[in-house]
């Protein structure tokens, strides 16, 4: 086990989460492994979020709380990374909960094999049930490797079940301002760790609720992630990896199918501000999908023509929806 001479910080960033810190906090403060930095960055919460967390500042000396203006969760992990002073950090939600031992199991692993990054299981606890994500062995694989599961999909994309070298987040912040804000950097940092850990232990639990930043998405920020996959796709092969060009492309590819339900239920206006950017995603699809047109990749063929044809069939749905709204609307004003 961990000597407990290596301090690790846990980073936790909070808006307006006075129904769910307390079971989070607690679940932080229960490690086995107690030789912990646990700074929580207050984002500007309009709720009892910040007195909670300075009331457990008084409770337990380990704990920092930062209190900054509103500015998105992107720029309040960049603070906990910029304040921490942990040779290791890791980040948790305010509304999810870990196991007792996940650090000082994590941390094991890292230190014995010199590694600069650990990933654990986890679970995706729903109201009625739980999705369990794990590998089936322990696994030890090289930042190269590692990125080639991000884009294989059996490596999310998510921050918070990671223990990492801090440097690789100091090296790679995250983008202020944008939402998808784990996935336009999990896959930069990932690459960039000499080596990689993987566990099978579910050490860390996943609340889903539909309020959540993540349940909730505009259409702004699903053109959002389509241009951070577009980024993605591009850092593989101009990073030297076309071998990894096909799965980089169809995430790209897969990142347009709730961009497609979503853009039914827009407005006109809103589908239309958006239409030279659409017109740019589009463009870049066809440019790269010639590098794939093989009969081998028949199944890019399909994901090529549900993306790019499907958002053209859902622009003439929402027409007819509004239209069939209009009418709707009309017959409601005759009435009276």
């Amino acid at each position: 086990m961990a000597d407990g001479n290596v301090l690790v910080s846990v980073i936790v960033t909070v808006y307006n989460g006075e129904d769910y810190l307390d079971k989070c906090i607690e679940s932080i403060l229960s490690q086995t492994y107690t030789d912990l930095e646990i700074l929580f960055v207050d984002d500007g919460s309009i709720d009892s979020s910040p007195q909670i967390l300075d009331d457990y500042s008084i409770r337990d000396k380990r704990i920092r709380v930062v209190h900054q203006s509103n500015g998105g969760r992107a720029r309040a992990r960049n603070t906990g990374i910029r304040v921490s002073t942990g040779r290791y950090v890791i980040f948790i939600d305010m509304d999810d909960w870990i196991e007792p031992d996940m650090i000082s199991i994590m941390l094991d692993d890292l230190l014995k094999y010199e590694a600069q990054m650990v990933i654990c299981g986890y679970s995706r606890d729903y109201k009625k049930n739980v999705a369990r994500h794990i590998v089936d062995d322990k696994e030890i694989c090289t930042g190269k490797e590692a990125l080639a599961r991000v884009l294989e999909g059996t490596i999310d994309s998510f921050t918070w079940n990671k223990l990492c070298d801090r440097s690789l987040f100091e090296k790679f912040p995250f983008p202020e301002g944008r939402n998808y804000e784990d996935i336009a950097v999990m896959y930069r940092v990932v690459e960039s760790a000499s080596k990689v850990v993987l566990l099978p232990d579910i050490l860390y639990h996943y609340v889903y609720r539909k309020n959540s930043i993540v349940a909730a998405r505009k259409l702004k920020d699903l053109f959002m992630r389509v241009e951070i996959e577009i980024e993605r796709y591009q850092y593989v092969m101009k990073c030297g990896y076309p071998e990894y060009g096909e799965a980089a492309l169809l995430l790209l590819l897969n990142s347009y199918r709730p961009l497609m339900v979503a853009s039914v239920f827009s407005s006109f206006k809103e589908r239309k501000s958006h239409r030279m950017q659409r017109k740019e995603y589009d463009n870049f699809l066809k440019r790269n999908f010639k590098k794939y047109v093989g009969k081998q990749e028949r199944h890019i063929r399909i994901q090529y023509y549900l993306a790019v044809r499907g958002m053209f069939m859902t622009d003439v749905l929402a027409l007819a929806c509004e239209w069939l709204d209009r009418i709707k609307r009309k017959r409601q004003f005759k009435m009276w």
